[in-house]
């Protein structure tokens, strides 16, 4: 992130991050919406918009260091339907970041002043970490993947291996019954192999129980 002087506001300035493009086109900017007691007075502002970004891999949103002590932005990002979120900082951020990849169902990428920056798939685990010494991390990511219980689904794997092969990305979390598929072949797409299937994800498994329960209360309430 960067400092952007202010053209509203003389002498005051946003902590704000770019997104770029492939040719180097910025395409979108998040400006810090949770500042410090410490950059209010260096003269910073608070933004005030949380905004994802559409882009040729996928949606991305971005939060800034301060920013992931307020549960409600992170929230944001998944109702704007973020597949990445992109979290440059001062520090690690530690397991809090874990915990919104999963339970918000997208990737945290960061970016840290401790070189300690990392990539945290849709299901919370860390599978790329830098240090001093090694700071700059990759792995593969699937931002159009979708998750799905395990419910239903997991007696379909074998067949769906046998079907795809590798051009079907499958991610098996047993911990927490959840199946990420992502599609690595154009020949196909995840929407007509979930149509053949007969495949519901994650939030949709989800919204229908929600529904049968909230009949039930309503039918049977407790006494």
């Amino acid at each position: 992130s960067l400092t952007e002087e202010s053209e509203d506001y003389p002498g005051f300035h946003y902590n704000t991050a770019y997104l770029l493009d492939r040719t180097g086109t910025v395409v979108g900017k998040s400006r810090k919406r949770h500042i410090t007691p410490n950059e209010i007075k260096n003269n910073f502002l608070p933004g005030d918009k949380v905004q994802v970004f559409e882009t040729d891999i996928g949606r991305i949103g971005m939060l800034t260091c301060f920013d992931v002590g307020w549960r409600d932005d992170w929230r944001e990002m998944k109702k704007q339907g973020a597949d990445i979120v992109v979290w440059p900082s001062a520090y690690h951020g530690g397991n809090l970041l874990n915990g919104y990849a999963a339970l918000y169902s997208y990737y945290v990428v960061t970016s840290v002043w401790n070189m300690e920056c990392r990539i945290i798939d849709r299901m919370g685990n860390t599978i790329a970490e830098g240090n001093r010494w090694d700071p700059a991390v990759t792995a593969y990511i699937y931002p159009r993947s979708q998750i799905f219980h395990t419910d239903n689904h997991v007696s379909l794997i074998g067949a769906l291996r046998a079907e795809y092969g590798d051009g079907l990305y499958i991610n098996v979390d047993g911990k927490i019954n959840m199946i990420e598929l992502a599609v690595c072949d154009e020949r196909c797409s995840l929407e007509e192999i979930k149509a053949k299937y007969g495949l519901v994800t994650y939030d949709e498994y989800h919204a229908m129980a929600t529904r049968q329960n909230d009949a039930l209360r309503t039918e049977m309430p407790e006494k």
